[in-house]
Protein backbone atom coordinates (compact mmCIF):
# COMPACT_ATOMS: atom_id res chain seq x y z
CA UNK A 1 0.00 0.00 0.00
CA UNK A 2 1.15 3.60 -0.42
CA UNK A 3 1.17 6.23 1.53
CA UNK A 4 -0.58 9.39 -0.11
CA UNK A 5 3.07 11.51 0.01
CA UNK A 6 4.75 13.41 -2.67
CA UNK A 7 8.80 13.18 -2.88
CA UNK A 8 10.24 16.29 -4.08
CA UNK A 9 13.40 16.78 -5.63
CA UNK A 10 15.09 18.77 -8.26
CA UNK A 11 17.67 17.92 -10.77
CA UNK A 12 20.18 19.46 -13.72
CA UNK A 13 23.04 18.58 -15.87
CA UNK A 14 25.75 17.85 -13.23
CA UNK A 15 24.03 15.34 -11.10
CA UNK A 16 25.26 11.61 -11.29
CA UNK A 17 23.04 9.03 -12.77
CA UNK A 18 24.50 6.10 -10.87
CA UNK A 19 23.20 8.22 -7.54
CA UNK A 20 20.21 9.15 -8.14
CA UNK A 21 19.64 5.62 -9.76
CA UNK A 22 20.50 4.47 -5.88
CA UNK A 23 18.49 7.21 -4.52
CA UNK A 24 14.50 6.73 -6.29
CA UNK A 25 15.53 2.61 -5.29
CA UNK A 26 15.59 3.84 -2.06
CA UNK A 27 12.36 5.64 -2.94
CA UNK A 28 11.03 2.48 -4.92
CA UNK A 29 11.90 -0.10 -1.84
CA UNK A 30 10.49 1.44 1.07
CA UNK A 31 8.88 -0.47 3.49
CA UNK A 32 5.35 2.16 2.71
CA UNK A 33 6.01 3.35 -1.49
CA UNK A 34 5.49 6.95 -2.04
CA UNK A 35 2.24 7.69 -4.01
CA UNK A 36 4.60 9.96 -6.72
CA UNK A 37 7.83 11.58 -6.92
CA UNK A 38 8.22 14.78 -8.38
CA UNK A 39 11.51 16.34 -9.92
CA UNK A 40 12.08 19.60 -11.45
CA UNK A 41 14.72 19.59 -13.73
CA UNK A 42 16.72 23.06 -14.76
CA UNK A 43 17.46 22.87 -18.28
CA UNK A 44 18.62 20.40 -20.76
CA UNK A 45 20.21 17.34 -18.78
CA UNK A 46 22.34 14.42 -20.46
CA UNK A 47 20.66 11.28 -22.01
CA UNK A 48 22.26 9.34 -19.08
CA UNK A 49 20.08 11.29 -17.04
CA UNK A 50 17.15 10.72 -19.28
CA UNK A 51 17.37 7.22 -18.89
CA UNK A 52 17.45 7.13 -14.91
CA UNK A 53 14.08 9.51 -15.44
CA UNK A 54 12.28 6.74 -17.82
CA UNK A 55 13.61 3.70 -16.15
CA UNK A 56 11.85 5.25 -13.03
CA UNK A 57 8.83 6.84 -14.33
CA UNK A 58 6.64 3.51 -13.01
CA UNK A 59 8.17 2.40 -10.55
CA UNK A 60 8.12 4.96 -8.23
CA UNK A 61 5.06 6.93 -9.95
CA UNK A 62 7.88 9.87 -11.03
CA UNK A 63 6.50 13.04 -12.45
CA UNK A 64 9.14 15.71 -14.19
CA UNK A 65 8.40 19.07 -14.49
CA UNK A 66 11.25 20.97 -16.38
CA UNK A 67 12.47 24.66 -16.98
CA UNK A 68 14.06 25.67 -19.16
CA UNK A 69 16.97 26.92 -17.87
CA UNK A 70 18.61 26.45 -14.33
CA UNK A 71 16.97 28.95 -11.68
CA UNK A 72 18.14 27.43 -8.75
CA UNK A 73 17.32 25.59 -5.99
CA UNK A 74 14.52 27.58 -4.58
CA UNK A 75 12.64 27.98 -7.81
CA UNK A 76 13.24 24.61 -8.73
CA UNK A 77 11.33 23.40 -5.17
CA UNK A 78 8.58 26.33 -5.32
CA UNK A 79 7.64 24.97 -8.84
CA UNK A 80 7.53 21.49 -7.48
CA UNK A 81 5.54 22.36 -4.07
CA UNK A 82 3.00 24.17 -5.90
CA UNK A 83 2.42 20.62 -8.51
CA UNK A 84 2.45 18.01 -6.10
CA UNK A 85 -0.35 16.17 -5.63
CA UNK A 86 -0.57 15.26 -1.98
CA UNK A 87 -0.59 17.19 1.34
CA UNK A 88 2.48 15.79 3.01
CA UNK A 89 5.45 16.35 1.10
CA UNK A 90 8.80 14.77 1.74
CA UNK A 91 12.33 16.36 0.71
CA UNK A 92 15.53 14.50 -0.73
CA UNK A 93 18.23 14.95 -2.74
CA UNK A 94 19.73 13.29 -5.87
CA UNK A 95 22.46 11.40 -4.21
CA UNK A 96 20.80 10.67 -0.25
CA UNK A 97 19.91 7.11 0.24
CA UNK A 98 16.69 7.31 2.38
CA UNK A 99 16.40 4.36 5.34
CA UNK A 100 14.14 1.44 4.01
CA UNK A 101 11.22 2.83 6.76
CA UNK A 102 11.99 6.37 6.47
CA UNK A 103 8.36 7.65 4.83
CA UNK A 104 6.67 4.65 7.11
CA UNK A 105 7.89 6.49 9.99
CA UNK A 106 7.54 9.79 9.41
CA UNK A 107 3.88 9.70 7.82
CA UNK A 108 3.04 8.00 11.25
CA UNK A 109 4.32 10.83 13.37
CA UNK A 110 2.60 13.52 11.61
CA UNK A 111 -0.86 11.52 11.53
CA UNK A 112 -0.26 11.20 15.61
CA UNK A 113 0.65 15.26 15.44
CA UNK A 114 -1.78 17.48 13.13
CA UNK A 115 0.09 20.20 14.82
CA UNK A 116 2.88 19.90 13.22
CA UNK A 117 4.18 21.90 10.03
CA UNK A 118 7.76 20.55 9.76
CA UNK A 119 8.90 17.53 10.64
CA UNK A 120 12.71 16.15 10.30
CA UNK A 121 15.59 13.12 11.33
CA UNK A 122 18.80 13.22 11.84
CA UNK A 123 21.15 12.29 8.98
CA UNK A 124 23.37 10.17 8.47
CA UNK A 125 26.82 11.16 6.21
CA UNK A 126 28.60 8.91 4.03
CA UNK A 127 31.49 9.46 1.07
CA UNK A 128 30.45 6.60 -1.00
CA UNK A 129 29.48 3.57 1.16
CA UNK A 130 26.42 3.33 3.52
CA UNK A 131 28.33 1.32 5.70
CA UNK A 132 30.64 3.38 6.32
CA UNK A 133 29.18 6.05 8.27
CA UNK A 134 31.56 9.08 8.77
CA UNK A 135 28.85 11.04 11.25
CA UNK A 136 25.65 12.07 12.30
CA UNK A 137 24.22 15.07 12.18
CA UNK A 138 21.47 15.52 14.92
CA UNK A 139 18.30 17.99 15.38
CA UNK A 140 16.14 18.80 18.94
CA UNK A 141 12.93 16.82 18.95
CA UNK A 142 10.87 19.66 20.23
CA UNK A 143 9.27 22.67 18.80
CA UNK A 144 10.83 24.69 21.20
CA UNK A 145 14.55 23.42 21.09
CA UNK A 146 14.65 24.00 17.23
CA UNK A 147 12.95 27.20 17.65
CA UNK A 148 15.80 28.18 20.04
CA UNK A 149 18.83 26.93 17.83
CA UNK A 150 17.67 28.27 14.58
CA UNK A 151 18.37 31.79 14.65
CA UNK A 152 22.15 30.57 15.06
CA UNK A 153 22.65 27.41 13.00
CA UNK A 154 20.74 25.90 10.70
CA UNK A 155 20.20 22.56 12.74
CA UNK A 156 17.83 20.98 10.15
CA UNK A 157 18.60 18.71 7.77
CA UNK A 158 16.90 19.50 4.30
CA UNK A 159 16.74 16.25 2.50
CA UNK A 160 15.00 14.59 5.81
CA UNK A 161 11.94 16.63 6.15
CA UNK A 162 8.10 16.15 5.81
CA UNK A 163 6.13 18.74 5.75
CA UNK A 164 2.43 19.96 5.07
CA UNK A 165 2.59 21.27 1.62
CA UNK A 166 -0.65 23.65 2.60
CA UNK A 167 0.94 25.22 5.55
CA UNK A 168 4.20 26.43 3.84
CA UNK A 169 2.95 27.71 0.90
CA UNK A 170 0.87 29.57 3.38
CA UNK A 171 3.65 31.49 4.80
CA UNK A 172 5.26 31.61 0.45
CA UNK A 173 6.98 28.74 0.41
CA UNK A 174 10.65 28.56 -1.01
CA UNK A 175 12.21 31.67 -2.08
CA UNK A 176 15.40 31.77 -4.32
CA UNK A 177 17.67 32.94 -1.98
CA UNK A 178 21.13 31.18 -3.18
CA UNK A 179 22.96 28.72 -0.60
CA UNK A 180 20.36 29.50 1.75
CA UNK A 181 17.02 28.35 0.42
CA UNK A 182 16.07 25.72 3.39
CA UNK A 183 17.23 27.74 6.10
CA UNK A 184 15.35 30.95 4.97
CA UNK A 185 12.38 28.67 5.10
CA UNK A 186 12.83 27.15 8.53
CA UNK A 187 13.31 30.60 9.80
CA UNK A 188 10.22 31.75 8.71
CA UNK A 189 8.48 28.81 9.51
CA UNK A 190 9.50 29.79 13.03
CA UNK A 191 8.46 33.17 12.88
CA UNK A 192 5.17 32.29 11.70
CA UNK A 193 4.88 30.19 14.81
CA UNK A 194 4.41 27.20 12.78
CA UNK A 195 5.16 24.10 15.18
CA UNK A 196 8.40 21.70 13.70
CA UNK A 197 9.95 18.55 15.55
CA UNK A 198 12.44 15.63 14.43
CA UNK A 199 12.15 11.94 14.95
CA UNK A 200 15.67 11.60 17.49
CA UNK A 201 17.55 8.74 14.89
CA UNK A 202 18.76 8.71 11.39
CA UNK A 203 16.28 8.10 8.55
CA UNK A 204 18.38 9.05 5.84
CA UNK A 205 21.91 8.44 4.34
CA UNK A 206 23.31 12.33 2.99
CA UNK A 207 26.33 11.96 0.67
CA UNK A 208 29.34 14.50 1.74
CA UNK A 209 32.98 15.15 0.69
CA UNK A 210 35.38 17.43 0.50
CA UNK A 211 34.15 18.90 -2.63
CA UNK A 212 30.78 20.07 -0.46
CA UNK A 213 32.82 21.77 1.60
CA UNK A 214 34.55 23.91 -1.02
CA UNK A 215 31.06 24.64 -2.36
CA UNK A 216 30.15 26.56 1.01
CA UNK A 217 33.25 28.47 0.94
CA UNK A 218 34.68 31.59 -0.79
CA UNK A 219 33.77 35.81 -0.66
CA UNK A 220 30.86 35.81 -2.85
CA UNK A 221 29.22 33.26 -0.57
CA UNK A 222 30.42 34.63 2.76
CA UNK A 223 29.24 38.58 1.45
CA UNK A 224 25.89 36.72 -0.08
CA UNK A 225 25.36 35.42 3.78
CA UNK A 226 25.44 38.19 5.12
CA UNK A 227 23.28 40.18 2.76
CA UNK A 228 20.40 37.05 3.26
CA UNK A 229 20.64 37.99 7.00
CA UNK A 230 20.26 41.81 6.44
CA UNK A 231 16.87 41.13 4.37
CA UNK A 232 15.70 38.94 7.39
CA UNK A 233 16.53 41.55 10.16
CA UNK A 234 14.68 44.03 8.10
CA UNK A 235 11.64 41.12 7.39
CA UNK A 236 11.78 40.48 11.36
CA UNK A 237 12.74 37.15 10.97
CA UNK A 238 16.17 37.81 12.80
CA UNK A 239 16.15 40.58 15.26
CA UNK A 240 19.13 43.21 15.59
CA UNK A 241 20.77 40.87 17.78
CA UNK A 242 20.72 37.91 16.36
CA UNK A 243 21.86 39.51 13.57
CA UNK A 244 24.62 41.56 14.80
CA UNK A 245 26.25 38.02 16.28
CA UNK A 246 26.02 35.54 13.33
CA UNK A 247 26.34 37.58 10.51
CA UNK A 248 30.66 38.41 11.17
CA UNK A 249 30.53 34.38 12.14
CA UNK A 250 29.28 33.14 9.33
CA UNK A 251 30.99 35.96 7.14
CA UNK A 252 34.49 34.46 8.57
CA UNK A 253 33.39 30.71 8.51
CA UNK A 254 32.21 30.99 4.64
CA UNK A 255 35.84 32.44 3.97
CA UNK A 256 38.24 30.46 5.79
CA UNK A 257 39.97 27.33 4.06
CA UNK A 258 37.41 24.05 3.65
CA UNK A 259 39.73 21.73 5.95
CA UNK A 260 39.17 24.13 8.75
CA UNK A 261 35.28 24.42 8.34
CA UNK A 262 35.30 20.96 8.02
CA UNK A 263 36.53 20.69 11.47
CA UNK A 264 33.93 22.82 12.49
CA UNK A 265 30.95 20.65 10.62
CA UNK A 266 32.64 17.27 12.39
CA UNK A 267 32.55 19.51 15.82
CA UNK A 268 29.12 19.54 15.96
CA UNK A 269 28.43 15.86 14.48
CA UNK A 270 27.88 13.03 16.86
CA UNK A 271 30.09 9.81 16.43
CA UNK A 272 28.54 7.04 13.44
CA UNK A 273 28.15 4.28 16.53
CA UNK A 274 25.19 5.50 17.88
CA UNK A 275 23.42 3.72 14.49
Amino acid sequence: MMASVSILMSSYWRDSPEQLSQALESLATQTVPPGEVVIVIGGDVPEALEKVFRDFEYKVGLRVLRQEKNEGLGSALQLGLENCRNELVARMDGDDICFLDRIEQQVSFMQENPEVGILSSWHAEFETDTMQVNAIKQTPTSNGGICKGLPWRNIISHPTVMMRRSAVLGIGGYRTMPYSEDYDLWLRVRAAGLPMASIPHPLLYMRVDRQQRVRRGGLHYATTSVAWRWRLLHEGVLNFWQFLATAPLYFIFHIIPPDVRGWFYRFVRRSPDMI
